[in-house]
């Protein structure tokens, strides 16, 4: 929604004074720079997101942190988050098929990029991963720096796991328990119970996988657990009878958890609408046939990552050539479904698309639910449209939670 929103102080979204104060800090530096490149020209200024990975470490330095979780933009061994030396940890999440145009084409390939980020002696944490085949690539990676991948358990292994509504983040979850707990083994003086080691036994005396231990998770980690925001994945916004299901997935995986998820926690008696957009190399038919194989959508509508043609919106405009290439591409779609018998509707905005889902329902008297998926920018889009002051809310939110903590 807004550019800020890609760095957070104390799980809130950093405050728009406080963006322009450090923003304009770095801009100045940048200006008063005499560095030159390799052909004697005038240094120029960094891209749009070194621009935001250097103003985040700015941030944290400033902001003195006693931790920073930084996360990579795309893939991890050219990315240009991956300047930290020596971190406390790094951990891999689930690798899937995205950006291959850069990354590659199979699993090895993208297992390579993001095993990239490991350093020297330093423990790297990962999930059971879906594609087995990355596992050798990493642990290979992991040899070369004398370290080793460490696999986190299933969260049901724990003794006291939180109850979830869906499965979607329980890996990750356990991710980050085990973050957690090492982080907090270096840095005792913050710990007010010791919740044990994150291995048995030295790395070494480990012939199968390096595996971590489960451990009793205590009361303040699963309150943190219970009260975490993530916008835009498993997000339900209701508005008269219509209950909107935003999830950004945008991997073959995720997109089948994001419709098992929509599946489970709707009614087969309410109307059924997808809204879909995706962008760069991933293809949209394959993303609609894991959708269909959970649910039978009764309308599809294609929409272009467009809050509203009417207003401009802040951090989320994008140029007119981007803009008509995306609506033509929505439109396209379109025409491409309605030959396979799907009934499928296009528009050129996320609003007027949420406009025809709200006249249909109120015209039909019939509950609708609506799946918005396929793309972060679409989520991005959409939460403009539906809940325009999300992130102060979700601040304020947030900051009454850990209040009431």
């Amino acid at each position: 929604m807004e550019v800020r929103e890609r760095i957070r102080l104390n799980g809130r979204v950093i405050s728009r004074d406080l963006f322009s104060h450090y923003f304009n800090e770095i801009w100045d530096m940048f200006e008063r720079c005499e560095i030159a490149d390799l052909d004697n020209s005038p240094a120029r200024f960094p891209s749009f997101l070194k621009y935001i990975v250097v103003m985040s470490y700015y941030v944290f330095i400033k902001e003195r942190v006693d931790v920073a979780v930084i996360e990579v933009g795309l893939g991890g061994r050219y990315d240009c988050t991956n300047v930290v030396d020596h971190p406390a940890l790094t951990a891999i999440t689930h690798l899937g098929y995205d950006h291959c145009s850069i990354l590659g084409y199979t699993i090895e390939e993208i297992a390579n990029e993001k095993a990239g980020i490991m350093k020297e002696g330093v423990p790297v944490l990962t999930v059971n991963q879906h594609y087995t085949a990355s596992y050798p690539v990493l642990e290979r990676e992991a040899r070369e720096k004398s370290t080793a991948v460490i696999r986190v358990p299933p969260l049901s292994h724990y003794p006291n796991p939180p109850t979830l509504n869906s499965d979607t983040w329980s890996d990750n979850i356990s991710l980050s328990l085990q973050i957690a707990k090492h982080w907090l083994n270096l840095n005792p003086h913050h710990q007010g119970t010791n919740i044990g080691p994150l291995l048995n036994g030295d790395v070494s005396c480990h012939k199968e996988p390096a595996k971590a231990v489960p451990f009793k998770i205590p009361e303040t980690f699963l309150r943190g657990i219970m009260t975490c925001q993530w916008p835009g994945r498993n997000h339900v916004i209701y508005r008269d009878k219509v209950a909107y299901h935003l999830d950004g997935a945008h991997t073959p995986v995720s997109i089948g958890l994001c419709s098992r998820w929509f599946k489970n926690c709707t009614a087969d008696s309410r109307r059924k609408v997808l809204v879909v957009n995706t962008t760069r190399d991933r293809h949209l038919a394959d993303f609609l046939d894991i959708i269909r194989k959970d649910i039978t959508p009764d309308l599809i509508i294609f929409c272009p990552n467009i809050a509203s043609n009417k207003y401009i919106v802040k951090d989320c405009e994008w140029p007119e050539d981007m803009k008509q290439a995306m609506i033509k591409r929505a439109h396209q779609n379109k025409d491409e479904w309605n030959e396979t018998g799907i009934p499928a509707l296009s528009f050129s905005s996320v609003e007027e698309g949420v406009r025809h889902i709200e006249q249909l329902a109120q015209s039909s008297n019939q509950e609708t639910d609506v799946l918005i998926t396929g793309s972060l920018h679409l989520i991005g889009a959409s939460l403009q449209v539906l809940h325009p002051t999300f992130l102060e809310d979700g601040n304020q939110e947030g900051a009454q939670k850990a209040n009431s903590a």
